[in-house]
């Protein structure tokens, strides 16, 4: 059977993410893994230069699982409502540490298909928790749906996936395609380019063909159409897809970059992830396994 894992800090947006997995978890048939991790400050570089709070690491365990087995009850109560057909099985999973220092234990499952998570503001907030969705970006080896504050969920009609016509987004969209059954959603190939469409040269025309022609042969999924975006920078390309074309789901390729390219420019999927105003699904690649849906 097919899992989600939702991570959860217990915060509001959190729990909004969390419910909008349980009811995605309905369509596509798969149960809920609700994860939390905790920090034991004590164990922190710093902690000898602060006066915490005399809490063992007992304490803090026994605290975090008794607030998550409450948060599955609250969560359970949601996906029991008013609702007919598959029903999700929750359980819970409480680690030490930090998120991205115990996903190669929770990935040994190799039941879990997608890692949900709501986007974290910027603000004193995330120099206490820290923003775990960059690291997760990098770490993580299974897609990766992030959730904005006050989304609800809505059965999927129309996806965007930003490709930059790379090959291996072929089975990344293969993978989108699985997802985009369940509603039977038109997939937008969405490709940004500086250039005005009819002015592209004929190698980048011939490229638009070929990726296309892959897509065709390969991907057993009618519902697919090209669009050409024209914008110098694809971040503020992406931008203007999610604000001006009318779809319920951004789809796209976290591609890991050299050290220096790390150092002076951040990844156009992590700039909009900061910003989303709709679900974000975000394949890292190289990945592990491209999920069924």
């Amino acid at each position: 059977m097919k899992k989600i894992v939702v991570f959860t800090d217990f915060s509001e947006r959190s729990e909004n993410a969390a419910r909008y997995a349980v009811n995605l978890s309905r369509t596509l048939q798969a149960n809920i893994v609700l994860y939390h991790t905790y920090l034991n400050p004590s164990s922190q570089p710093y902690a000898a230069q602060v006066a915490w709070p005399l809490m063992n690491a007992g304490q803090l365990e026994i605290s975090s699982r008794k607030e998550l087995e409450l948060a599955a009850s609250k969560l359970s109560k949601v996906a029991d409502i008013n609702q007919s057909g598959f029903s999700p099985a929750i359980e819970t999973r409480c680690d030490e540490g930090a998120v991205t220092d115990n996903l190669t234990d929770l990935l040994a499952d190799k039941e879990i298909v997608l890692f949900i998570l709501a986007n974290h503001r910027k603000g004193f907030g995330s120099l206490i928790t820290g923003n775990h969705l960059n690291k997760m970006l990098e770490e993580a080896k299974i897609p990766v749906l992030v959730i904005p504050d006050g989304t609800t969920y809505q059965v999927t009609r129309k996806i965007a996936f930003a490709t930059d016509l790379n090959p291996t987004d072929i089975d990344v969209l293969n993978s989108v395609a699985t997802m985009a059954r369940h509603g039977e959603a038109s997939i937008m190939l969405a490709h940004i380019s500086p250039d005005r469409e009819q002015e592209q040269s004929k190698e980048k025309r011939d490229q638009v063909q070929q990726f296309l022609c892959e897509v065709s042969n390969k991907i057993n999924y009618p519902h697919i159409y090209y669009r050409h975006i024209q914008d110098e920078e694809v971040s503020s390309g992406l931008k203007w897809v999610s604000e001006n074309v009318s779809f319920d789901l951004l789809a796209m390729v976290h591609r890991q970059k050299g050290f220096l390219e790390r150092l002076f420019s951040s990844s156009h999927s992590k700039k909009l992830a900061a910003e989303a105003n709709l679900p974000l699904l975000i394949y890292p690649s190289p990945a592990d396994r491209y999920p069924v849906f």
